[in-house]
């Protein structure tokens, strides 16, 4: 990469968000792309995974600004979307604070989106955002549609009628052009479930890695693919890059299991 190793690290403070829309709770499918694939999990509900077409939408944020998924796309590279469970656990979402997450988020690549849904309402949600300005993404998903869109919710065994559970996961989105209207759509990359709000900051800093190492492999797979090829010292500085991304997302795996072990157990003892 010709650009500097810190460059990409560089926090996108700026969101792609649009004040023209009322504070609700709704949300809205743009586009439902068909699953390529399923992963099927513990729990009996299916995920997207890796290569499936993101399916397009539009919600309302906290602040009562409208997100569009294949818009936030067209002006970044990545959108990460965090997906939050609820009521399993006493001590779920305390954990969260903007704070501790905006420090994560300056982990991630310049024109990256990160967007947290929970399925609390808009005011709930907005607790657990608190009062402080931050450019991180806040929607509310009671109805939980974008949940079961990303097939981050399960049927609730004892209730046939309603929403379902929320599952914990997280979901990484590059963007890509779209053959058929020419315009930019998103591909799911990376796949991360169950992972509880006790290791969101992991998880962060996990996808952060990911998305790294991702650009770095599709710059080789260009360099393989164009005439011109990259000089020794580009090619040591792109293998130091990936080799550095893979050992630290070993490390974030690792403790993100380490985690979470910890915290279910936490929970058996309440």
């Amino acid at each position: 990469m010709a650009q500097n190793n810190s460059r990409l690290f560089e926090a996108h403070v700026s969101s792609t968000l649009t004040p023209d829309a009322p504070v609700t709770n709704k949300s809205r499918i743009l586009d439902d792309s068909p699953m390529s694939s399923r992963s099927s999990l513990s729990g009996g509900f299916q995920a997207r995974v890796n290569g499936d077409i993101a399916p397009n939408f539009e919600a309302t944020n906290t602040k009562g600004m409208r997100f569009a998924l294949n818009e936030a796309l067209s002006r970044r590279d990545f959108v990460v979307l965090n997906f939050w469970s609820k009521g399993w656990c006493l001590f779920d979402n305390q954990t969260v604070k903007p704070s501790s997450l905006s420090k994560v988020y300056g982990k991630f690549p310049a024109k990256c989106e990160v967007v947290f849904i929970s399925p609390d309402n808009a005011e709930q949600t907005a607790r657990i955002e608190g009062k402080k300005e931050t450019s991180l993404v806040f929607l509310p998903d009671p109805s939980m549609k974008l949940s079961r869109l990303y097939g981050a919710a399960k049927e609730d065994e004892e209730q046939a009628v309603g929403p379902g559970e929320p599952i914990a996961g997280t979901f990484i989105i590059a963007a890509e052009k779209d053959p058929d209207t020419k315009g930019t759509r998103g591909r799911i990359i990376h796949v991360y479930m169950g992972v509880d709000s006790f290791t969101k900051s992991e998880t962060l800093k996990l996808a952060a890695l990911a998305i790294v190492r991702h650009m770095t492999e599709m710059s080789q797979r260009r360099d393989r693919e164009s005439s011109a090829k990259p000089n020794g010292k580009q090619k040591q500085r792109r293998h130091t890059i990936t080799a550095g991304a893979g050992a630290e997302e070993e490390t974030a795996k690792r403790a993100v299991e380490s985690r979470r072990k910890k915290s279910v157990a936490g929970c058996k003892q309440q």
